[in-house]
């Protein structure tokens, strides 16, 4: 019995090992890490409920918490509040935020190395100087967050940080960070990433030479800093430089010449500068740019270097508000049959005061997939070059005057977006004009000369989900063709010429519909949705009493019925509207 016993104990001995030398887990929070996270919980408010898994004895557990899987020690916390983009547009900061304060029991974490609190808000309270002590951390983000005030000098403490978010881009008068000297940025040598978008840097001149200590940093984001950005560098170490953000600091300056020694970089941000002096011919330097923004400067002011036709890599070029005087378009034919004609995918050159007929190199960019031109003086015929690959056309408010091609399901038959509003275009437009387009999910076409007419039997691309036709020779009769877009979210038809009665089905025919306006129109309505986000019905002849059923639309940010035929009073159910 006893010699059995030795080898059941032996075996587990063996066990222990061997899942120990193999990283197989068998430890659970360590108590004192649990008590510090249970401390830190103690002064945030969490409205949402989103530590609620945080009980019982396991804290390796709990919602954010991840411990190392032979030690037990808890090395990520993150209570980032990720939601997407869109929606925080939508719906305000973020949904259910935690803030109250940070409590320093943090510091009971000490092989803590990934810490998030991004996307939350801690109500303009100033970042936490003992942050700073959190030795182990490797990534730190705070982004968001709504601190504001100095950022601690402590954080230069942070020798082994790769990742660091400090960016604020929501930020007002009373949540918004600011550096004062950035001699312990230089600390960071470790750093490989580094967002301070929106932090004010005016009160750190020093802030390039800091930078410059970093031979490993890959991405530098600082737009919005009011940076004063010195005009050369005596040595420029940090090569290994692929993202850097300059955008929105209003330099009023040239364009630096340091930048063109980094030629590792992919992508260059300098929009929003008000750059003066032309792009240098250096920029021919950087074979590496996938992405060059310049959008929003003076820099075009003395043309396009031919060198920018020799970066063969760059998918990404916006020039947009950028008044181009150096004379015809046709000119830079020799720029763009450069090497960058064969990897060229996006073009943005809208708000630019462009003149003339469309330049015949576009015709060139065969890898061109989204092309931006509108708001310019382009005059003449519409766009006709064969871009196979082209996925987004907008040539909206110009002054062309010709009519459509008929072909342009041939030319284009990648489109998903395609918008000629606002031109001066003739013709009839009919659904030949569609035909082959069958990608298609958004078309504008309103405010031109052409009549439109779309037949009851067209059949519409399927996935189409905006229409834009405001200003257009639609009706009289309201386009029965509707009602085959299933997933149509926004029906704009203001001043579209028709005169009839709102078919039944209109308000159920795409579950999707998010905006309609019908303004200005000589429509009668007898039914009104139960369900919708913008309703805009004015200067119509709809008559009778206001309906009930529009209380139902109880998060309309928008509702306009003026100018029609309503009597009575107004519903008492519509006080959720104020």
């Amino acid at each position: 019995m006893g010699v059995k016993l030795t080898k059941a104990l032996l075996l587990v001995f063996l066990y222990l090992k061997f899942s120990l030398c193999n990283g197989v887990s068998i430890n659970v929070c360590r108590e004192t890490e649990r008590k510090a996270l249970l401390d830190f919980k103690e002064g945030l408010k969490d409205p949402g409920g989103r530590l609620s898994s945080w009980i019982g004895e396991d804290c390796c557990i709990w919602r954010g918490i991840q411990c190392d899987n032979q030690t037990g020690y808890v090395v990520q916390l993150d209570l980032g509040n990720k939601r997407p983009l869109h929606d925080m547009f939508q719906y305000g900061p973020r949904s259910e935020p935690l803030n109250g304060e940070i409590n320093p029991a943090l510091l009971g974490l000490k092989h803590l190395q990934y810490l998030d609190l991004s996307m939350n808000f801690f109500g303009g309270i100033q970042i936490p100087a003992f942050i700073g002590s959190l030795a182990q951390l490797r990534y730190l983000d705070l982004s968001c967050a709504g601190f504001s005030g100095l950022v601690p000098h402590q954080l230069g403490n942070l020798s082994h940080l790769h990742h660091l978010d400090l960016s604020n881009p929501f930020y007002s008068s009373w949540n918004k960070l600011f550096i004062v000297g950035s001699y312990w940025l230089s600390n960071l040598s470790s750093l490989q990433y580094l967002n301070l978008n929106f932090v004010d840097l005016s009160k750190a001149p020093d802030w390039l030479e800091s930078l410059n200590t970093f031979p490993l940093v890959s991405e530098i984001y600082l737009s919005n800093c009011n940076l004063e950005i010195p005009d050369s560098l005596a040595h420029v170490n940090f090569t290994k430089l692929r993202v850097i953000d300059l955008s929105s600091n209003n330099l009023h300056s040239v364009v630096p010449s340091w930048l063109f020694k980094l030629t590792s970089l992919e992508s260059l941000d300098l929009s929003a500068n008000a750059f003066k002096e032309l792009i240098p011919s250096a920029i021919g330097n950087l074979t590496s740019l996938r992405v060059l923004n310049l959008a929003n400067n003076r820099v075009l002011e003395g043309g396009v270097p031919l060198s920018l036709g020799n970066l063969c890599m760059l998918n990404s070029l916006d020039l947009s508000v950028n008044k181009y005087l150096h004379g015809d378009l046709n000119e830079l034919g020799e720029v763009f049959s450069g090497c960058i004609k064969d990897s060229l995918e996006i073009l943005n050159w809208a708000i630019s005061e462009l003149t003339g007929h469309f330049p015949d190199w576009l015709g060139n960019l065969k890898s061109l997939k989204m092309l931006n031109l509108y708001v310019n003086l382009f005059y003449g015929p519409f766009l006709q070059f064969r871009l196979h690959s082209l996925k987004k056309l907008d040539i909206s408010r110009n002054t062309l005057n010709r009519s459509v091609p008929v072909n342009l399901g041939q030319l284009y038959p990648k489109l998903e977006f395609l918008d000629f509003a606002y031109n001066n275009l003739t013709g009839v437009l009919t659904e030949a004009h569609f035909a082959g387009l069958a990608k298609l999910q958004h078309l504008g076409f309103s405010a031109n000369e052409f009549r439109v007419d779309l037949g009851s039997q067209w059949v519409p691309p399927v996935g189409l989900n905006r229409l834009a036709m405001w200003n257009s020779k639609l009706g009289p009769g309201f386009p029965s063709w509707i009602q085959k877009l299933e997933n149509l979210s926004v029906a704009a038809f203001s001043n579209a010429g028709i005169s009839d009665t709102l078919p039944g089905w209109f308000w159920n025919f795409s579950k999707n519909l998010q905006l309609v306006d019908l303004s200005y129109n000589d429509i009668k309505v007898s039914q009104f949705p139960a369900y919708l986000e913008y309703l805009l019905l004015s200067s119509n002849k709809i008559a009778g009493r206001i309906p009930e059923t529009l209380c139902y639309l109880k998060k309309l940010p928008a509702l306009d019925l003026s100018k029609n035929q309503f009597i009575g009073e107004i519903p008492y159910c519509w006080n959720h509207f104020l």
